[in-house]
């Protein structure tokens, strides 16, 4: 992941959380435990304010509202990389509407 650019690794960080809800979906342990240790792998490389706890927590809800939470958190990191900080807060409300809502 160190040689990775960063578009690289949000794209690395898509499919590990798409693979993060397939287990959590299935309750199979040994691929979400898998999962969580690639991402936190994958974490050490990437800027604390992407809030990947955040996304992982929000994978593994075997609610439909989890995987749009955790759509919504990897939306907010792939805002961030652009800087597009408008949509930054407009996806952080739909974040906190969501998670009131839970």
């Amino acid at each position: 992941y160190e040689l990775m650019g960063e578009k690289d690794k949000l794209g690395e960080l898509s499919k590990l959380i798409g693979k993060l809800r397939f287990a959590a979906e299935g309750s199979d342990s040994h691929m979400i435990r898998e999962a969580e240790e690639e991402i936190e792998a994958l974490g050490k490389y990437l800027p604390g304010h992407y809030k990947l706890s955040n996304i992982v927590i929000s994978a593994e809800m075997p609610l439909s509202e989890g995987g749009q939470l955790a759509q919504l958190y990897l939306e907010r990191c792939y805002k961030l990389h652009e800087e597009d900080y408008i949509r930054v807060q407009k996806v952080d409300l739909e974040i906190k509407y969501i998670e009131e809502s839970l």
